[in-house]
């Protein structure tokens, strides 16, 4: 009989259709899905989910295989990464076509993206990045 985290992994590998275990994200990478390995809040016990990451950095659980509550991500195993296709780069010599850029994917004027700090217009891009790509995926 398998234990809560052999079972969740076999169950995360199934739900993102891969085989093995991906490599570990090593921190720098932008990955937009991911298998992690997570502690439960009750009495510890380690087990898989799925997360997203959002354009934002923040994380968030989009499958989980059990009912406990998380008390903390542990490990990351990205399988969907930004590909840069999907996410232009600018040049400082550019800064206009950026922002051009910024506020035809946005909606917002070309002022709006003027006021916005560096992070703002980044969060921006890499959330267009991946919606693009995720819309581009073949579907399972």
């Amino acid at each position: 009989m398998k234990n809560q985290k052999e079972e969740t992994l076999i169950q995360a590998l199934n739900y993102a259709h891969l085989h093995e275990l991906p490599d570990k994200w090593d921190n720098k990478s932008l990955w937009i899905k991911a298998i992690g390995l997570v502690t439960r809040r009750n009495g510890g016990v380690q087990s898989y989910v799925i997360l997203r990451r959002e354009a934002d950095g923040r994380i968030c659980t989009i499958k989980d295989f059990s009912l406990d509550a998380i008390r903390s991500i542990d490990e990351v195993y990205p399988y969907i990464y930004i590909d840069s296709q999907f996410l232009p780069k600018f040049t400082t010599q550019q800064r206009d076509e950026k922002h051009e850029y910024i506020a035809r994917i946005s909606g917002k004027s070309i002022e709006e993206v003027k006021n916005m700090s560096a992070k703002q217009q980044k969060e921006i891009m890499v959330g267009y990045a991946m919606k693009i790509q995720l819309n581009n995926e073949p579907k399972h």
